[in-house]
């Protein structure tokens, strides 16, 4: 699993901050997830930190890796 970034995002940079293994970048217009990176916060107690970060319902969903 995986998550991406929606077009809901406002670019408010709030998920890349919080991101353990820099896996979020900056984007044009919206931010980008790379899945190769992201381990959705596996070894972080907790879990993801990205989704309760963000304050737009829906900018961050999960995404089957292929």
């Amino acid at each position: 699993m995986s998550f991406m970034i929606t077009d809901c995002c406002t670019a408010c940079d709030a998920c890349r901050l919080v991101c353990p293994t820099n896996a979020v970048s900056k984007g044009s217009p919206i931010y980008k997830i790379d899945g190769d990176t992201c381990n959705d916060c596996a070894d972080v107690m907790g879990g993801p930190r990205c989704i309760p970060s963000c304050p737009e319902a829906g900018a961050i969903i999960f995404k089957p890796k292929a």
